[in-house]
Protein backbone atom coordinates (compact mmCIF):
# COMPACT_ATOMS: atom_id res chain seq x y z
CA UNK A 1 0.00 0.00 0.00
CA UNK A 2 2.91 2.43 0.45
CA UNK A 3 3.96 2.14 -3.22
CA UNK A 4 1.86 4.36 -5.43
CA UNK A 5 1.33 3.05 -8.96
CA UNK A 6 3.16 4.57 -11.89
CA UNK A 7 5.51 6.70 -9.72
CA UNK A 8 8.74 4.86 -10.45
CA UNK A 9 10.93 2.72 -8.25
CA UNK A 10 10.63 3.00 -4.45
CA UNK A 11 12.69 1.44 -1.70
CA UNK A 12 10.89 -0.64 0.94
CA UNK A 13 12.05 -2.47 4.00
CA UNK A 14 10.32 -5.89 3.98
CA UNK A 15 10.73 -9.24 5.64
CA UNK A 16 11.60 -12.14 3.39
CA UNK A 17 10.65 -15.68 4.32
CA UNK A 18 14.24 -16.90 4.04
CA UNK A 19 15.70 -14.20 6.38
CA UNK A 20 15.05 -13.16 10.01
CA UNK A 21 15.56 -9.45 9.48
CA UNK A 22 14.21 -6.80 7.13
CA UNK A 23 15.62 -6.59 3.61
CA UNK A 24 15.80 -3.54 1.39
CA UNK A 25 13.63 -4.08 -1.66
CA UNK A 26 13.31 -1.84 -4.67
CA UNK A 27 9.69 -1.95 -5.82
CA UNK A 28 7.67 -0.68 -8.77
CA UNK A 29 3.86 -0.62 -8.83
CA UNK A 30 2.09 -0.70 -12.19
CA UNK A 31 -1.69 -0.46 -12.66
CA UNK A 32 -2.89 -3.07 -15.13
CA UNK A 33 -5.83 -2.56 -17.54
CA UNK A 34 -8.28 -4.46 -15.30
CA UNK A 35 -7.57 -2.12 -12.35
CA UNK A 36 -5.35 -4.73 -10.76
CA UNK A 37 -2.06 -3.58 -9.24
CA UNK A 38 1.15 -5.39 -10.19
CA UNK A 39 4.00 -4.97 -7.71
CA UNK A 40 7.46 -5.93 -8.98
CA UNK A 41 10.40 -5.97 -6.58
CA UNK A 42 14.03 -6.84 -6.43
CA UNK A 43 16.46 -7.26 -3.59
CA UNK A 44 18.60 -4.12 -3.24
CA UNK A 45 21.35 -6.06 -1.47
CA UNK A 46 22.06 -8.09 -4.61
CA UNK A 47 22.27 -4.89 -6.63
CA UNK A 48 24.51 -3.31 -3.97
CA UNK A 49 26.75 -6.39 -3.98
CA UNK A 50 26.95 -6.20 -7.79
CA UNK A 51 27.78 -2.48 -7.56
CA UNK A 52 30.55 -3.21 -5.03
CA UNK A 53 32.01 -5.95 -7.26
CA UNK A 54 31.78 -3.64 -10.28
CA UNK A 55 33.40 -0.81 -8.30
CA UNK A 56 36.28 -3.04 -7.23
CA UNK A 57 36.69 -4.28 -10.80
CA UNK A 58 36.82 -0.69 -12.08
CA UNK A 59 39.42 0.23 -9.43
CA UNK A 60 41.57 -2.80 -10.33
CA UNK A 61 41.20 -2.01 -14.03
CA UNK A 62 42.27 1.61 -13.48
CA UNK A 63 45.19 0.46 -11.36
CA UNK A 64 46.26 -2.08 -14.01
CA UNK A 65 45.92 0.52 -16.80
CA UNK A 66 47.93 3.02 -14.77
CA UNK A 67 50.71 0.51 -14.14
CA UNK A 68 50.68 -0.57 -17.78
CA UNK A 69 50.78 3.07 -18.90
CA UNK A 70 53.70 3.82 -16.59
CA UNK A 71 55.60 0.75 -17.80
CA UNK A 72 54.93 1.64 -21.44
CA UNK A 73 55.97 5.25 -20.85
CA UNK A 74 59.16 4.13 -19.11
CA UNK A 75 59.98 1.78 -22.00
CA UNK A 76 59.31 4.50 -24.58
CA UNK A 77 61.49 7.01 -22.73
CA UNK A 78 64.34 4.46 -22.57
CA UNK A 79 63.98 3.71 -26.27
CA UNK A 80 63.93 7.39 -27.23
CA UNK A 81 66.86 8.21 -24.96
CA UNK A 82 68.86 5.36 -26.48
CA UNK A 83 68.10 6.52 -30.03
CA UNK A 84 68.75 10.20 -29.22
CA UNK A 85 71.93 9.13 -27.40
CA UNK A 86 73.16 7.46 -30.58
CA UNK A 87 72.51 10.64 -32.56
CA UNK A 88 74.20 12.71 -29.84
CA UNK A 89 77.23 10.39 -29.83
CA UNK A 90 77.65 10.69 -33.59
CA UNK A 91 77.28 14.48 -33.41
CA UNK A 92 79.90 14.71 -30.65
CA UNK A 93 82.31 12.52 -32.65
CA UNK A 94 81.84 14.79 -35.66
CA UNK A 95 82.38 17.91 -33.55
CA UNK A 96 85.59 16.25 -32.33
CA UNK A 97 86.84 16.08 -35.90
CA UNK A 98 85.72 12.59 -36.99
CA UNK A 99 83.93 13.58 -40.18
CA UNK A 100 83.57 9.92 -41.17
CA UNK A 101 81.30 9.22 -38.17
CA UNK A 102 77.64 8.54 -39.01
CA UNK A 103 74.38 8.19 -37.09
CA UNK A 104 73.55 4.48 -36.77
CA UNK A 105 70.46 3.19 -38.58
CA UNK A 106 68.18 0.44 -37.25
CA UNK A 107 66.36 -0.01 -40.57
CA UNK A 108 63.00 0.11 -38.79
CA UNK A 109 61.63 2.85 -41.02
CA UNK A 110 60.59 4.97 -38.05
CA UNK A 111 61.10 8.71 -37.60
CA UNK A 112 64.47 8.21 -35.96
CA UNK A 113 65.71 6.24 -38.96
CA UNK A 114 64.45 8.95 -41.32
CA UNK A 115 66.20 11.59 -39.20
CA UNK A 116 69.40 9.52 -39.10
CA UNK A 117 69.25 9.03 -42.87
CA UNK A 118 68.82 12.78 -43.43
CA UNK A 119 71.67 13.62 -41.03
CA UNK A 120 73.94 11.03 -42.67
CA UNK A 121 73.20 12.48 -46.13
CA UNK A 122 74.00 15.95 -44.78
CA UNK A 123 77.24 14.64 -43.26
CA UNK A 124 78.20 13.03 -46.60
CA UNK A 125 77.69 16.39 -48.29
CA UNK A 126 79.71 18.23 -45.62
CA UNK A 127 82.50 15.66 -45.86
CA UNK A 128 82.59 16.09 -49.66
CA UNK A 129 82.70 19.89 -49.33
CA UNK A 130 85.48 19.75 -46.74
CA UNK A 131 87.46 17.35 -48.93
CA UNK A 132 86.99 19.68 -51.93
CA UNK A 133 88.00 22.68 -49.79
CA UNK A 134 91.16 20.85 -48.67
CA UNK A 135 92.00 20.08 -52.30
CA UNK A 136 91.56 23.74 -53.26
CA UNK A 137 93.59 25.04 -50.32
CA UNK A 138 96.33 22.48 -50.94
CA UNK A 139 96.46 23.54 -54.59
CA UNK A 140 96.54 27.22 -53.61
CA UNK A 141 99.31 26.59 -51.10
CA UNK A 142 101.29 24.69 -53.72
CA UNK A 143 100.72 27.40 -56.33
CA UNK A 144 101.78 30.15 -53.90
CA UNK A 145 104.84 28.33 -52.56
CA UNK A 146 106.97 28.82 -55.68
CA UNK A 147 106.35 32.59 -56.22
CA UNK A 148 106.68 33.28 -52.48
CA UNK A 149 109.92 31.30 -52.41
CA UNK A 150 111.30 33.36 -55.28
CA UNK A 151 110.16 36.59 -53.54
CA UNK A 152 111.95 35.59 -50.32
CA UNK A 153 115.06 34.64 -52.28
CA UNK A 154 115.12 38.05 -54.05
CA UNK A 155 114.73 39.89 -50.73
CA UNK A 156 117.49 37.84 -49.06
CA UNK A 157 119.76 38.45 -52.01
CA UNK A 158 119.02 42.18 -51.69
CA UNK A 159 120.16 42.06 -48.05
CA UNK A 160 123.50 40.49 -48.89
CA UNK A 161 126.68 42.32 -47.86
CA UNK A 162 128.77 43.96 -50.47
CA UNK A 163 126.06 44.63 -53.06
CA UNK A 164 126.18 47.96 -54.78
CA UNK A 165 123.14 50.17 -54.82
CA UNK A 166 122.18 49.33 -58.42
CA UNK A 167 122.19 45.57 -57.81
CA UNK A 168 120.23 45.97 -54.56
CA UNK A 169 117.58 48.11 -56.30
CA UNK A 170 117.41 45.55 -59.11
CA UNK A 171 116.82 42.68 -56.67
CA UNK A 172 114.16 44.68 -54.78
CA UNK A 173 112.50 45.44 -58.13
CA UNK A 174 112.47 41.73 -58.99
CA UNK A 175 110.95 40.98 -55.57
CA UNK A 176 108.32 43.65 -56.16
CA UNK A 177 107.48 42.25 -59.60
CA UNK A 178 107.24 38.74 -58.10
CA UNK A 179 104.85 40.00 -55.37
CA UNK A 180 102.58 41.55 -57.99
CA UNK A 181 102.27 38.25 -59.89
CA UNK A 182 101.25 36.33 -56.76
Amino acid sequence: PTVAPDTGWSTLSLFRLDRNRPTEISALAVRLPGKELLLVGRDVAARAAFDRVLGRAVIWAILAMTLLSLATGWAMVRLMRRRIGAIDGAARAIMGGDLASRVPLRHSGDEFDRLADTLNAMLERIETLVRDLRTVTDSLAHDLRSPLGRLVRHLRDAQAEGLDREARIGLIGQAEAEAETV
